[in-house]
């Protein structure tokens, strides 16, 4: 079967990636395309390489990438002058013929693209764990995977015609990758703050407060993406620029301990990347307490647990003092990571998922 999964990166990400590679957007597109994959930005949600294992023909794109798009454009004898993004999506799909579609991002991804293309897969999925425009419309979608429940029922309201529970992943590859990385500093958070993350921004600056980081006794990091709208109190020296791809799973392995917490809307579900892929390099984690955290990990033994601010503070003081006990739960939660989240794992849960539907 043909598997085709389109993509949707960070446009800033983009930006940085291919300034700092001038040569990367006269290189073919499926140069580009390793590229990309060997960066392991969104890792976790890229999923059709590891389909080629269970015998797909796989393929994927990025549908924001102008410059890899355009490759696939020239090599198709698709004038780029005259063809919008829409229509070199749709040539895509109508050129390759995939099976199973992917859209990892309905929302940049309209489905709706659909009904101008010519080829119709026999399976359309999509995810999604984030909001959803209301006016969406996913009549298109045979099955919304996500991990949050707020998500699968809006999808079904939107038309979807199905939806399932499905988590992210880890690529196994990126801690091979950045193993040899020593610890450099004692907390790290690393993600977005916008308003969508008004829990996250008291989280922020609770840490900020906290004594130690404030006379420097111990060092925190803050890599914050989108962050110029919020105004966070003594903030300054800790604050660092947002890291992306490779860097960031670098940032997060530097890291003794990596502070995880959730957009606003998860409400009480465990389920954002940052689990994944602190655990997946082999970092230990403090995240907030969930009810669904323990069908993924197994709290005080994997990965540990706040469930207020000052009892994360009290915690980041308790693993500072006891690396050896920290350093413990970092490594079974790594390995953890490996056997039931890692890329091999899912892509087969996935696979098990499209044979289902399809039978």
């Amino acid at each position: 079967m043909k598997f085709l999964e389109y993509m949707s990166f960070y446009s800033s990400y983009l930006e940085e990636l291919y300034a700092s590679k001038p040569l990367l957007s006269s290189t073919p597109f499926q140069n580009q395309m390793n590229v990309l994959e060997a960066d392991a930005f969104s890792g976790g949600h890229l999923f059709a390489p590891a389909m080629k294992q269970h015998g797909y023909d796989n393929t994927f794109a990025v549908v924001n990438c102008k410059q890899a798009q355009n490759a696939w454009a020239r090599e198709n004898k698709i004038p780029t002058e005259l063809a919008t993004r829409n229509q070199i999506i749709c040539n895509q799909i109508d050129t390759i013929r995939p099976d199973v579609l992917h859209i990892a991002d309905p929302v940049a991804l309209d489905p709706r693209l659909l009904n101008e293309c010519s080829w119709k897969p026999k399976l359309v999925m999509a995810w999604r764990a984030a909001p959803i425009p209301d006016d969406a419309d996913w009549s298109n979608v045979d099955l919304m995977i996500s991990t949050l429940g707020v998500c699968r029922e809006k999808a079904m309201k939107l038309g979807a015609r199905s939806v399932q529970k499905f988590s992210p992943a880890f690529p196994e590859f990126v801690a091979k990758k950045i193993a040899n990385e020593i610890k450099q500093w004692d907390v790290v958070f690393a993600g977005q703050v916008g308003t969508l993350h008004r829990k996250r921004q008291q989280l922020i600056q609770h840490l900020i407060g906290m004594p130690e980081f404030q006379s420097k006794n111990r060092s925190l990091r803050l890599y914050l993406a989108n962050w110029t709208s919020v105004t966070f109190d003594d903030a300054k020296s800790f604050i660092k620029p947002a890291v992306w791809g490779m860097e960031m799973f670098r940032t997060l392995k530097k890291g003794r301990i990596v502070v995880n917490n959730h957009i606003d809307m998860a409400d009480n579900m465990a389920s954002n990347m940052r689990i994944f892929e602190t655990l997946g390099v082999g970092s230990f984690l403090l995240t907030e307490e969930s009810d669904e955290l323990a069908e993924l990990f197994e709290p005080g033994v994997e990965v540990e647990t706040y469930s207020c601010l000052s009892e994360m503070e009290d915690k980041i003081r308790y693993y500072l003092n006891h690396p050896e006990k920290r350093e413990a739960i970092a490594k079974r939660g790594q390995v953890r990571c490996f056997r039931d989240h890692g890329l091999v794992a899912r892509s087969q849960e996935l696979d098990l998922l499209i044979k289902n539907y399809l039978s």
